[in-house]
């Protein structure tokens, strides 16, 4: 580097520190944004206008997380969050799902039963009636799909 190029390298430093714009560092030292954003980040300022921790993904991995997601590659936060694991740092699953929300994803579990709406309500209610008489021997020749798998084809079939 050149005694020029230090003199640059230092003066936009100094400006940075002092949360100069980008476009006035530009014109006052007489070089590109690229090289300005180029030392900001191989110095590693942050300007300090900006708060709070720094992001532990970047936007790549952000990016990966939430592909890995609608590809179904992953199926949860915590498996994503083995997919951007990093060497030096281990990334949270609930660090993966605010970044899923920031993405536009939604999570839904998927529904055990159906709705119970009033037309459901009313078709058991009267099947409880139909059915209201029976006997033990009656209801022990029902066979319930909870309590037994029901092959369709083969030994088991009905």
């Amino acid at each position: 580097m050149t005694a020029k190029n230090a003199d640059k390298h230092a003066q936009i430093e100094n400006m940075m520190n002092h949360s100069i714009p980008l476009d006035v560092i530009q014109k006052k030292v007489g070089c590109g944004k690229s090289m300005i954003r180029r030392i900001s980040r191989k110095t590693k300022m942050q300007s300090k206008n900006s708060a709070g921790r720094h992001r532990l993904l970047t936007p790549r991995e952000e990016t990966k997380a939430a592909r890995d997601i609608r590809l179904g590659l992953s199926k949860s936060a915590a498996n994503a969050s083995f997919g951007v694991k990093k060497p030096d740092r281990s990334v949270n699953p609930k660090t993966i799902t605010r970044t899923f929300k920031r993405k536009g994803l939604k999570s839904a579990k998927k529904k055990t039963a159906l709705p119970l709406n009033n037309d459901r309500q009313k078709a058991r209610y009267d099947w409880a009636k139909a059915h209201k008489g029976w006997s033990e021997t009656d209801w022990e020749r029902v066979v319930f799909s909870d309590e037994t798998k029901i092959q369709k084809r083969g030994s088991n079939s009905l």
